[in-house]
């Protein structure tokens, strides 16, 4: 951030400012015409540039501007806004600066502010900021020679531009330069006052480098986009906030269900693996449950009605409870394993989950070891995603501890015929040894009998998905309500107070506008009226020979001809779409008036038109290079070969204001109104967000799928992806029958 320095000799003269300012400007295009009618609006680049006398006259009459529109209101408030800027300034910008000058007050300043419109140079573009700048440099000059202060700054504004000069006893200290905060962030350029209170502060800070507040600062939403003024008065302010909160939430939301998903994706250690990575179904446990019951029902009646068992096999029948009479999932593939010990068929017992055949081996890390285990294929699938594997333990399946984690169990000394017989290990037990007690849960699931038929694809356990996407949708909807509210607060700084709106400078504009008509069209009775702000567009301009053309064209005709100067700002009170109206409006009915801005002339007629059916002459048409004045002329003569009659309907003086409705504002900021609009459409936004998440992550669930446990009669699995296990009465395997991977 940098002040200029000025670039004014240290003379402390008015005059040498003016002087300096001046010289500049005529460096700026040297070239000169000796009249008025030669210095017209430059159509091109090879247009000539306006004589020394014409930028003479345009800077005394930007002086004469700045004069007679802020020096007087200046005596009663340190900010005069002119008639032409009234839609550029509210309150809501006066109370941002009135802290600025009451700090510098404070320091010894005396603070002056003019909100400007942007005053045109009718001639070549290159050199008009020069130009103006030289004529306000004048008039600040006269301003302060006339009111003296030790010290006092000059900020004008002129829409999202500030200069600012400093004059101390009436002597000019420095000359009208701007302050520039270089960004990011930048200074708001929507408003006027953002760049005005940065100013003050420049002023006062030393060096002239303070930082941006966030007041001061451009309107950007989360996203990056700069808002701007013209989105509130089209009335998109409810869709952005909207758009806004929508987006926020989506993107949140989004990013929650990709983490979601990598949390559900395959690990194979760690508590997210215990809680997320292996835990199945409810309902397809319950089934593999009961199925695993049964089958021990069955194996235990085929052990009883054996003829021959060796002697630790009818040690472990009597030491094992009956399958009903415990809820010991362990327990009941004991049962199951016992059975295939018997029958010595070769078929072994997954490690992880003994309630399934052993359709192949892994190599795995089993209490900090690296073993050959013979595991199933839900085991195998789970191993060789990185996923931890199933498991079986009192507490059902993926539930509490792994069984294999208490050493001194038989289960875990046998890994159920992976490390050696498990009747053997049951026989080498102590004599006061009894099979743990199953969990309660197990009991219920069991007793309940939920048993369904499983699908061929589960993913993650309901709960976890269900929690995950729940987690998912509320952070999007707060992340919604934030984005919404953060984008809310940020449009409240391109709001300015329409006209007529509650905060704006001007309560009724449509009577403030017929007023400044009715004065401007009064006062061209006694020849060309041209308001201050148009004498400098006008420069140059033969105002007397139009006005004399105009005096000879009312006497032919024996009607009024006016000749009016009004350069109808978009920013002022005067509506430029409807000038032309107004003026016919406030015209004595069957009066004509020229109508001069710095680019054109117009004709205007109050209560009459032309005769076109009478073989009156068409209007006449320019080309770009035509002066003001041969518009004005031409139009004045072609009055005066026109046959005018009364226009039926049209009536002079002003109009009645019709009966319309009352017109309606955009809510203000800290008004009932915005706040409601910002809570509405935030949550519209927001919710949105939450259900497209919730539908995303339903329509996603498949992503995330375990093969299903077979709760049925195991089949045996053929082809080349499967080995059986070698026959052998001890069940135990060797690392060279480790499955080759791909």
């Amino acid at each position: 951030m940098a002040v200029p320095a000025a670039a004014v000799p240290d003379t402390g003269t008015a005059a040498s400012a003016e002087a300096s300012a001046e010289a500049a400007a005529e460096a700026v295009a040297p070239a000169a015409v000796t009249s008025p009618e030669a210095a017209a609006p430059a159509a091109d680049e090879d247009t000539a540039a306006p004589s020394p006398e014409i930028r003479d006259e345009y800077r005394a009459a930007v002086a004469d501007y700045l004069h007679e529109t802020v020096a007087g209101a200046w005596q009663d408030d340190a900010v005069a806004v002119a008639p032409e800027a009234v839609q550029l300034w509210d309150a809501r910008q006066r109370d941002m600066i009135d802290p600025r000058i009451a700090a510098l007050e404070d320091d010894g300043w005396t603070v002056r502010i003019a909100v400007l419109p942007a005053i045109m140079f009718p001639y070549a573009m290159d050199s008009g900021t020069g130009e103006t700048m030289a004529g306000l440099q004048r008039g600040l000059g006269r301003i302060a020679e006339e009111d003296p202060h030790p010290q006092t700054v000059y900020v004008l504004a002129q829409g999202s531009t500030a200069h600012f000069s400093v004059y101390a006893d009436g002597r000019l200290e420095s000359e009208l330069t701007q302050t520039h905060a270089t960004g990011p962030p930048y200074v708001n350029s929507e408003v006027t006052a953002a760049g005005v209170s940065y100013t003050l502060r420049a002023v006062a800070a030393d060096p002239h480098e303070p930082e941006l507040l966030e007041e001061e600062t451009s309107a950007v939403g989360w996203t990056g986009v700069r808002y701007r003024a013209l989105s509130m008065e089209q009335g998109d302010t409810g869709s952005l906030i909207m758009t806004a909160a929508f987006f926020a939430g989506g993107v949140v939301g989004l990013v929650l269900l990709v983490l979601a998903l990598l949390v559900l994706l395959p690990r194979r250690s760690g508590p997210l693996a215990r809680i997320f990575g292996t835990r199945i179904d409810l309902v397809h446990e319950t089934s593999a449950l009961v199925s695993l019951r049964e089958r021990a029902t069955h194996s235990r009646r085929k052990l009883t009605r054996a003829k021959r068992l060796s002697s630790s096999q009818e040690t472990a029948l009597g030491r094992l409870p009956a399958p009903d009479e415990t809820y010991s999932p362990l327990v009941w593939a004991g049962w199951n394993a016992l059975a295939d010990e018997l029958e010595g068929d070769g078929r072994g017992h997954c490690f992880f989950r003994p309630d399934l055949p052993a359709d192949d081996e892994e190599s795995t890390e089993i209490l900090g070891a690296l073993t050959v285990v013979p595991v199933s294929g839900l085991s195998a699938e789970r191993i060789e995603k990185g996923r931890a594997p199933s498991y079986l333990s009192r507490s059902g399946i993926d539930r509490g501890k792994p069984y294999w984690t208490r050493a001194s169990s038989p289960w875990a000394a046998s890994g159920y015929g992976a490390f050696g017989s498990l009747s053997e290990a049951i026989a080498a037990m102590p004599a006061d040894w009894e099979p743990a007690r199953g969990a309660a849960r197990v009991e219920r699931a069991v007793e309940s009998a939920r048993t369904a038929s499983p699908s061929s694809r589960a993913g993650a356990s309901p709960w976890a998905r269900t929690a995950l996407l729940g987690i998912a949708a509320i952070a999007a909807l707060v992340a919604g309500i934030v984005g919404g509210l953060h984008d809310a607060d940020q449009m409240e700084k391109v709001y300015t107070a329409e006209l007529g709106a509650p905060g704006s400078l001007v309560a009724d504009p449509a009577a403030a506008q017929e007023q400044v008509i009715a004065e401007l069209v009064a006062d061209s009775a006694d020849g060309p009226a041209v308001t201050p702000l148009s004498r400098a567009g006008l420069v140059g301009v033969g105002l007397a020979d139009i006005g004399d053309a105009a005096d000879s064209v009312a006497d032919e005709l024996g009607r009024e001809v006016r000749v009016i100067g009004l350069d109808s700002a978009t920013t002022g009170v005067v509506d430029s779409v409807d000038t032309e109206d107004l003026i016919a409006d406030a015209l004595p009915d069957g009066a004509l008036a020229v109508v001069l801005d710095y680019r054109s002339a117009e004709l205007v007629a109050a209560g009459i038109r032309d005769d076109y059916r009478g073989g009156s002459p068409e209007r006449p048409q320019f080309d770009a290079d035509a002066t003001v004045t041969d518009e004005a002329l031409g139009q004045l003569r072609w009055a005066s070969q026109v046959s005018w009659i009364p226009d039926d309907g049209v009536s002079g003086g002003l109009s009645d204001s019709d009966d319309e409705d009352e017109a309606e504002f955009m809510p203000a900021p800290d008004t009932a109104e915005w706040e409601n609009r910002t809570w509405v459409r935030t949550l519209m936004g927001a919710i949105g967000a939450a259900l497209a998440v919730i539908v995303v992550g339903v329509l996603c669930r498949g992503l995330v799928v375990d093969r299903t446990d077979p709760t049925a009669k195991a089949k045996k699995r053929s082809g080349s992806g499967t080995r059986k296990r070698a026959a052998g009465g001890s069940g135990r395997t060797s690392g060279k029958q480790k499955r080759s991977r791909r």
